[in-house]
């Protein structure tokens, strides 16, 4: 059964899998070692309470597992995220990303993020293994996240998991990192599901609607 994507997402050219190089350079020019692995947490612009809270809760253990970390607060958090986080060069710590998001994601090994469906396309357009936290009160990120991780191309935790227990996102992140075969599992099942020609089947979505109203 092939799991529903909505066909209106469309994403800019920007979002591809990058190579193993471009990953690397990506790497550096954030300021990261290239041969540590990256996780990149993101709340969007307005940020996520939860992961913002959980984030910092694991960092420490992040690190000292060998991993960097790369965390989008979003604005109105930032300053006491910022001021209340781990001081590490391996950990930055960010409000928003206004531009360069693309290579951000090309320079992660597994991204945690909210659920929307943007947000979704613009992951599987780069191929990434993601951890998805759905906001508690949008019916539509539960139901993305749910449906990505039925189908294996993603996996889901709560706001309240996070809240109650950041070890468990711990876990997850390990995981992925130490498997690299279930990473890359993941990372290709929810690549399956982009949808390069998105712009191009909405037009043609619209256009079709409009030439019925005609008919009619």
């Amino acid at each position: 059964k092939e799991i529903t994507v909505y066909t209106g997402v469309p994403v800019r050219d920007e979002f591809y899998p990058y190579s193993t190089a471009e990953q690397r350079a990506a790497k550096v020019e954030l300021g990261f070692d290239a041969d540590r692995p990256l996780v990149v947490a993101t709340g969007g612009g307005l940020g996520a309470k939860e992961i913002n809270y959980a984030v910092p809760a694991i960092a420490s253990q992040l690190l000292d597992a060998g991993s960097s970390l790369y965390h989008i607060t979003g604005r109105e958090p930032y300053e006491r995220v910022s001021g209340e986080a781990l001081k590490d060069d391996r950990y930055k710590v960010v409000p928003f990303v206004y531009d360069g998001l693309s290579r951000v994601y090309g320079a992660a090994d597994v991204v945690v993020t909210r659920a929307s469906a943007t947000t979704l396309q613009e992951l599987a357009s780069s191929a990434k293994a993601t951890v998805a936290i759905p906001n508690s009160s949008l019916g539509d990120q539960i139901e993305n996240a749910k449906l990505y991780e039925k189908e294996g191309a993603a996996r889901m935790l709560t706001d309240e998991i996070l809240m109650d227990k950041p070890e468990e996102l711990l876990s997850v992140i390990e995981t992925l990192l130490q498997k690299d075969d279930e990473r890359e599992k993941l990372a290709s099942k929810l690549a399956s599901y982009s949808r390069p020609n998105a712009a191009r089947d909405v037009a043609r979505i619209i256009l079709e609607v409009k030439k019925q109203g005609r008919k009619k």
